[in-house]
């Protein structure tokens, strides 16, 4: 009878698992984190395991070089810093003007959606720059429209490493890194 009832036991948290896993929203983007060489006119692909609402991941989502993003954090860390005592509200207006710089300095760009809304291709308006570092930036209200809220990629509070002090304010956000090729990677490429 013991070995019944763990069994069974074994089970319910089997399926319990398994269902929390199903409804954990996953991103998994191409070119992936950490990826090199990446030809400077690829398409950035966001894939995802149930459908997202467009509207929100259009409206979160940042390509940009990682000096420039790390520009625009730069002057939402001297904002901070010129602030003095900050609450909640000065931290959010902050926060959302670094979001309109990521806008207005990232680049542009065609979103295309499958029928089903799991996968979206970002087709920038220009070549990106060879030999680059950039940032794909998905904000908080993106990853909490879609329902993720941990996962690799993402800024925790404790996270400051290479987003300095920061990471405390874009806790929630998610940023993967890429870095592309020399000039032979994309529009040069098709006239050898």
């Amino acid at each position: 009878m013991k070995g019944m009832t763990a069994l069974a036991l074994a089970m319910v948290t089997l399926l319990a698992t398994c269902e929390d896993e199903a409804l954990t929203a996953r991103i998994v983007t191409d070119p992936a984190n950490g990826s090199e060489n990446v030809r400077t006119d690829s398409d950035i692909v966001l894939s995802f395991n149930r459908p997202v609402t467009g509207y929100a991941v259009e409206n979160g989502f940042h390509l940009l070089p990682n000096t420039t993003m790390l520009v625009v954090m730069d002057s939402m860390l001297a904002e901070v810093a010129g602030a003095g005592n900050m609450n909640h509200q000065d931290s959010l207006q902050i926060y959302e003007r670094m979001l309109g710089r990521m806008k207005t300095q990232g680049m542009g760009g065609l979103f295309t959606w499958n029928s089903d809304s799991t996968r979206c291709v970002f087709d920038p308006d220009s070549m990106m720059g060879p030999n680059t570092v950039y940032a794909i930036h998905m904000g908080k209200d993106m990853m909490t429209a879609i329902g993720m809220n941990h996962g690799e990629g993402m800024i925790s509070g404790e996270d400051h490493g290479m987003m300095g002090e920061a990471a405390g304010m874009m806790h929630g956000d998610m940023v993967r890194y890429f870095t592309t090729g020399g000039p032979i990677y994309g529009h040069e490429a098709h006239h050898n």
